[in-house]
């Protein structure tokens, strides 16, 4: 029984020890997007004798990252780049790594490395070409405000040779020699504007006299519909003046017949009708 306890304290110690003893080392590998990444310590200055093996995967950058526990002070490290089960790269660095100490490591296929030369070549031509063309655009912007300047000095220039010329040919035409207002052709235009004066205000007079007739005409006019519905109103009062009187003669009979009754409803009626009559014409 102690012998059995005397082992499992042993076994525990050595559990511990070894545990205690292992050293963490951080590790970074830049290889192709999107890979499985495995990597295998070995012990160095030998052909091949594995320690441990680690499994990680790169992001889309291409960067895969581990930690290696391990209990020897110095390794060798061999990485196997995969897509699924095909292996695409491996390669075993010839350099013995601390534990401990951060790596970083770069594995890429020789494919690779070509296409991202050709790449980088094409983005510094590509950075070239616009950095030219840049400077093109601005060239031929600052030779196009040159001309475009120049053009319209050439073009003020032009318009006040045109404006002094043309004054001096326009003021030879009316006043000099053969000119519109030279000799006769003045008196003539001057005896032109006197008569086309005088025919104006006689135009005016006329029109002034015929306005006036018409006025007058007009308001007499007015005088005479005045006087017909002053005659038409006193007819309608003497009939309506009648007709009332018709009405209580009637009514003062101490029997009225069926006939009166006709009569005095209709006079009644006519009486209405001649005051409707009457003040329909007075809105008018």
């Amino acid at each position: 029984m102690k012998k059995g306890i005397s082992f499992a304290l042993l076994l525990i110690a050595f559990i511990s020890v070894n545990i205690i003893s292992a050293t963490d080392t951080p590790i970074t590998v830049q290889t192709l997007p999107d890979h499985k990444v495995e990597i295998r310590l070995l012990q160095p200055n030998e052909v091949y004798t594995l320690i441990d093996s680690f499994y990680t995967s790169s992001d889309i950058q291409g960067i895969a990252t581990a930690t290696l526990s391990s209990d020897v002070n110095n390794f060798d490290i061999k990485i196997w780049v995969k897509k699924g089960n095909d292996v695409i790269i491996s390669e075993r660095f010839n350099e013995t790594f601390n534990a401990g100490s951060p790596i970083s490591l770069e594995l890429y296929p020789e494919w690779y490395i070509k296409q991202k030369e050709i790449d980088m070549e094409m983005l510094a031509k590509s950075s070239n070409n616009s950095e030219e063309l840049g400077e093109t655009i601005l060239d031929s912007e600052e030779e196009a405000i040159k001309s475009d300047e120049t053009e319209k000095e050439e073009v003020i220039a032009k318009e006040s040779n045109n404006e002094t010329q043309g004054f001096s040919l326009s003021g030879l035409a009316i006043f000099g020699e053969g000119g519109l207002l030279s000799g006769k052709a003045l008196y003539y235009i001057v005896g032109g504007v006197l008569l086309l004066v005088a025919l104006f205000f006689g135009t005016q007079g006329m029109l002034k006299v015929r306005r006036s007739r018409s006025e007058g005409g007009i308001s007499s006019g007015k005088r005479g519909d005045d006087e017909d519905f002053n005659a038409e109103l006193k007819d309608a009062e003497r009939r309506i003046k009648e007709a009332q009187d018709e009405i209580a003669r009637i009514k003062s009979k101490s029997t009225v017949s069926e006939k009166e009754k006709k009569i005095m409803e209709a006079k009644k009626k006519l009486i209405e009708d001649q005051k409707e009559l009457m003040k329909l014409r007075e809105e008018d």
